[in-house]
């Protein structure tokens, strides 16, 4: 399931909740994308029943992965719709995978970088945001700050290896 706020995923995406849901509901194969209305009220209401169906698909099927783009759109440091800190706080005991993208890492919530497993950074333009990606990466901000072009810094948080490229 993917969660695409900016339009911007595969040909093909649902701009239609009935529609989106009904295809899962009749078990359609490969990636579903739900491209929501570029209103704010209505993305985090959107992103709200998007997660309660990715637990709900989660705990009848054994796992379910999904993707959500440009997180800052639909959430906060200290404000997300209530089903997102479900997915992301208690998703992983049901097979939930999330993988989330956001440009501005310094306005997503916190819950996401409490749980993440791997976190990955590239060039930021913003101090709040290379001081996020920093503390979460737990690098110096100077290690984030000195990223240019397409360099990238990454953590798996379980080993805590640290790559660079």
């Amino acid at each position: 399931m993917i969660y695409d706020p900016g339009h911007e995923y595969f040909a093909h995406g649902f701009t239609d909740e009935v529609q989106f849901y009904n295809a899962i509901n009749a078990g359609a194969a490969g990636p579903l994308v739900l491209r929501p209305p570029f209103d704010q009220d209505a993305r985090c209401r959107w992103l709200g029943r998007f997660c309660r169906a990715a637990l709900a698909i989660a705990r009848s099927r054994g796992r379910c992965n999904v993707v959500v783009d440009e997180l800052q759109l639909v959430t906060e440091p200290g404000r997300a719709p209530a089903e997102w800190g479900e997915l992301v706080l208690t998703g992983r005991k049901f097979g939930v995978q999330v993988m989330a993208a956001s440009i501005r890492p310094a306005l997503i919530d916190k819950n996401f970088w409490t749980v993440a497993t791997h976190v990955r950074t590239g060039r930021l333009n913003f101090s709040d945001d290379q001081q996020t990606m920093a503390r979460s990466l737990n690098v110096p901000i100077a290690d984030v700050q000195a990223l240019s072009g397409f360099q990238f810094i990454s953590r798996n948080m379980l080993t805590g290896e640290i790559k660079r490229g």
